[in-house]
């Protein structure tokens, strides 16, 4: 008699008998259950998966909790990254208009004026139109019409939509990219005293300790209107922090083409800084 059959035997008579060909670690794994023919696995392999699911969501849990921690903490210093890079444009833009002021100067002996008055003697184009050759943009200065103004339907269909990015503050939110966030100090006895062109030597006060150009923020004006600051506007600005940067602080251009940050505690000394008669 064969060892399956003997166990079928002894199955059928009601005896706890173990099936053939089973050794110990069969039944640590496995169970028994004697007088019901029953052979079943045992829970431990079904535990243990449960087991590996349960710490597979709590691991999982654990790095999404992290990881938005991470992102909370990451993103204020993105966002001040972004920003420092931004301001650090600003101040490059300046720098480039006091390199395109330098070498109009050596060109023509003289600083452009403010605006190019009309018969009349009203502004008709800006400063920063006559620029255009000395900052990369010499197209669009040959296709403008110097004998129109600047918002003739002639000259509007060539600066419309013209974006000049030298004359842009990556900064400024207000606005289209044709805007203007540089103006010229104008006024009595300024670099932007209405039509007249300036020359250096007209400095008394020295070209390092004259503004010519401050960036402004929040205006919408375009970069071909000839509209600019006036001191007692940039005293204003300056007062209430209405157009600098969060720290507070307004880019100047001064005249010998160096850029420095003008804070609210400046107030004061604006006029001094604007003027072109000597201080002392």
């Amino acid at each position: 008699m064969s060892s399956n059959q003997a166990f079928s035997e002894q199955q059928s008579s009601g005896q706890d008998v173990r099936p053939p060909n089973c050794d110990g670690n069969d039944l640590q794994a496995n169970r028994w259950l004697p007088g019901r023919g029953l052979w079943r696995r045992g829970k431990s392999r079904a535990g243990n998966a449960v087991v590996v699911v349960v710490i597979v969501v709590v691991v999982v849990f654990v790095l999404l909790a992290v990881g938005g921690v991470l992102v909370a903490l990451l993103l204020p210093a993105v966002g001040a990254a972004r920003e420092s890079s931004r301001k650090m444009s600003c101040r490059n833009n300046l720098k480039q208009i006091g390199l395109a002021m330098h070498t109009y100067h050596e060109t023509y002996k003289t600083l452009p004026p403010a605006y190019i008055p009309d018969a009349e003697g009203k502004p008709m184009h800006s400063w920063r139109t006559a620029l255009l050759p000395f900052i990369e943009q010499g197209p669009i200065y040959e296709q403008y019409d110097f004998h129109q103004a600047w918002n003739s339907a002639a000259n509007l269909e060539v600066v419309r939509e013209a974006v000049v990015p030298f004359y842009v503050c990556p900064s400024d939110s207000v606005g289209t990219a044709t805007k203007a966030s540089y103006l010229m100090v104008t006024g009595p006895n300024t670099v932007g005293d209405g039509a007249k062109a300036r020359r250096f030597r007209d400095f008394k006060n020295g070209t390092a300790a004259t503004i010519i150009v401050v960036e402004v923020r929040g205006i919408s004006t375009h970069w071909a209107e000839p509209t600019d600051i006036t001191v007692e506007q940039l005293k204003q600005m300056l007062a209430d922090e209405s157009s600098g940067h969060a720290s507070g602080t307004i880019h100047a251009l001064f005249a010998d083409g160096a850029v420095q940050a003008l804070t609210p505690a400046m107030v004061d000394q604006i006029d001094a800084l604007t003027t072109l008669r000597s201080n002392e």
